[in-house]
C-alpha cells in the first residue's frame, strides 16, 4: 500500500510539475508577443506602472557657412561618406538642431513600444496626444518641418530625376523591351514622386503654425518621414555605390556627385547609362533594402495610430495618388 501511495505522489508531482512547465512556456510567450518582462508586472498589477516613453534621435545639419547651404544628404543619412550630395539654401533664423534618421534597430524599438499590448490602446493614445516638454526637442522639430518646407521642391526634384533615361533606337530588339520597361518605369515614379513625397509631408506642416508645444504624435509623425525620407536617399547612394564599383575606375572611387552642379549631374548620369538598363534594374532592385524598412514601421504605426496621429498608411496614399493621376 505504501508503494501505492509513493507511485501516486510521483505520478502528482510529475503532473505538477508538466503543468508549472507548460504555465511557464505560455508565460514566454505572452511576455514576447506583448511587452517587455517589466511592463508585464505592471499590467498584472504587481509592479509601480511606469510610464510610456519614446526616445528621440536629434543632431546638427551640415551646414556649408561658405555659402549658407545644407547639405540635405549629410544632414539626412547620417554621419557617413556619401557618392552624392545635393543642398538647399539655408533659411533665415535655422540654427542647424534637426532630428536624425532612426536606426532600423531604433524605430522598430519605437514601433514595438507604441503596439506593446500591455499598455493598452487608450493609455497611448493619452501619450500620444501629450504635449512635449523638452524645448530643444520642439525646436529641432520645427526646425526639420521648416527644412523640408523650404527645401521641398528642390529635394522632389532631385528625387525624381535621379535614374537616367535611356535611348532605345539603337539598341536590339530584346535589349529594346528591357529599355522600355525600365522608362515607364522611370515616368512612373518621377509622376508620383511629388504627390506621394507631398502626401508624406503634409501631416507636418500644421506644427509650424501651432502657438502650443507640439505633441509626441506629431514627434512620431516626423521621425517616421525623416526615417522614410533618409531611406530613399540611401537607397540613391547606393545606387551610385554599386554602379561605380561595376564600373571599377580607380578614379572613380572617391568621387562625389553634387547633383546642383548641371556638370556632376551630367556625369553621373552618363557613369548610370554607362553600366546599362539591365545592372541598373539589378542594383535597384537590391535597394528595396534601404527603404523596405522605413515603410514596414511607418505602416505598422499608421496602420494603429494613423486616425489618432492624422497619418495615412502607405496604402491609402498609393490609392490617393493613383486616383489624381487619372
Amino acid at each position: 500500500m505504501k508503494d501505492g501511495k509513493i507511485v501516486l505522489t510521483m505520478s502528482f508531482l510529475r503532473s505538477k510539475f508538466l503543468i508549472m512547465k507548460a504555465l511557464f512556456f505560455i508565460l514566454i510567450i505572452i511576455l514576447s508577443v506583448s511587452c517587455s518582462p517589466e511592463n508585464f508586472w505592471q499590467k498584472a498589477g504587481l509592479a509601480e506602472p511606469e510610464p510610456i516613453s519614446i526616445s528621440s534621435k536629434t543632431g546638427d545639419a551640415d551646414i556649408s557657412e561658405d555659402d549658407n547651404k545644407v547639405d540635405v544628404v549629410k544632414s539626412f543619412v547620417g554621419d557617413r561618406d556619401s557618392a552624392i550630395a545635393f543642398s538647399i539654401d539655408k533659411p533665415s533664423d535655422f540654427n542647424g538642431c534637426i532630428l536624425y534618421p532612426q536606426s532600423k534597430k531604433e524605430a522598430e524599438s519605437m514601433a514595438q513600444v507604441l503596439n506593446a499590448k500591455c499598455f493598452g490602446k487608450e493609455k497611448v493614445i493619452e501619450y500620444l496626444s501629450s504635449e512635449i516638454d523638452d524645448q530643444d526637442l520642439v525646436g529641432a522639430m520645427k526646425n526639420t518641418v521648416f527644412l523640408l518646407n523650404k527645401g521641398k521642391t528642390k529635394i522632389i526634384d532631385c528625387i525624381k530625376d535621379f535614374l537616367p533615361e535611356f535611348d532605345e533606337e539603337s539598341a536590339d530588339e530584346e535589349t529594346k523591351e528591357i529599355i522600355k520597361y525600365y522608362n515607364s518605369l522611370r515616368v512612373s515614379i518621377s509622376e508620383c514622386c511629388e504627390d506621394f513625397i507631398s502626401g508624406l509631408f503634409k501631416p507636418l506642416f500644421s506644427i509650424l503654425s501651432t502657438s502650443s508645444n507640439p505633441t509626441w504624435g506629431e514627434y512620431i509623425k516626423c521621425q517616421l518621414m525623416i526615417n522614410l525620407l533618409s531611406g530613399v536617399l540611401e537607397g540613391m547612394e547606393k545606387i551610385v555605390s554599386e554602379a561605380l564599383s561595376l564600373l571599377s575606375s580607380e578614379e572613380l572611387k572617391d568621387n562625389v556627385f553634387n547633383l546642383d552642379e548641371a556638370e556632376d549631374s551630367e556625369a553621373l548620369e552618363e557613369k548610370l547609362k554607362n553600366v546599362g538598363v539591365s545592372s541598373l534594374m539589378n542594383i535597384a532592385d537590391g535597394v528595396v533594402s534601404s527603404i523596405l524598412s522605413p515603410i514596414a514601421v511607418y505602416n505598422s504605426i499608421s496602420y494603429s495610430y494613423g486616425e489618432e496621429i492624422g497619418l495615412m498608411t502607405v496604402a491609402d496614399i498609393i490609392v490617393q495618388v493613383t486616383e489624381g493621376s487619372k
